[in-house]
């Protein structure tokens, strides 16, 4: 049937290049990012004892080790890289009938938001509507029999 979850935890964003647009002005550049914490619910319907599909709404926060420009200098030294995921999953749940089912599940949706506060540059972005995708593994835990 129908079931609510509750779900939090710790992610990582990749480290990666982009491009930092500045007055009409484009530069490359290079962040990295600390792990961070995640928290969200998802609705979701059991189609048999292993298989169902959710809604799920996750909010996301990483803290920024460094944003570094290309050829020299530095964007940012700290801040925080933060967005919201709704997402329509797939998963497989092990160990049917059990309390305690570790799981597997595979993720399509968008980024509802996604907000970046950089210091000391003092920058605050923030942009929606990207495509995202998730891997999951975890455990759920049935709280009524």
């Amino acid at each position: 049937g129908w079931y609510l979850g509750l779900h939090g935890g710790f992610g990582q964003l990749r480290d990666g290049a982009f491009d930092q647009v500045s007055g009409g002005v484009t530069s490359a550049a290079d962040g990295s990012y600390d792990s961070g914490f995640l928290a969200g619910f998802s609705v979701g319907r059991r189609f048999d004892a292993n298989w169902s599909a959710e809604l799920d709404y996750t909010y996301r926060s990483n803290d920024v080790a460094g944003i570094d420009l290309v050829g020299g200098g530095s964007l940012a030294q700290s801040g925080d890289y933060a967005s919201v995921a709704i997402l329509g999953n797939l998963r497989y749940d092990f160990r049917s009938g059990q309390r305690w089912r570790p799981y597997v599940g595979l993720g399509l949706g968008f980024l509802q938001e996604v907000d970046a506060d950089l210091a000391p540059a003092g920058i605050e972005a923030s942009e929606g509507g990207t495509f995202a995708f998730q891997a999951m593994a975890g455990a759920s835990f049935q709280v009524d029999r």
